[in-house]
């Protein structure tokens, strides 16, 4: 018994803790990149973007 009231306890608190979180909000990106001759390459964990001229070497 005491081992179920232990359970919905914590599942009780964690709903709760879940419900106060903040809520995230998304960012929107501020730039533009429209371009016709460029390969733009993003890197994962990485907040630049790095541009190659295709057709080059």
């Amino acid at each position: 018994m005491m081992k179920r009231l232990r359970f919905i306890t914590m599942a009780l608190l964690l709903g709760l803790l879940c419900l106060l979180a903040p809520e995230v909000q998304p960012t929107i990106a501020q730039e533009n990149l429209l371009v016709n001759d460029q390969l733009i390459a993003f890197k994962i964990n990485d907040t630049n973007y790095y541009t190659q001229t295709i057709g080059s070497e």
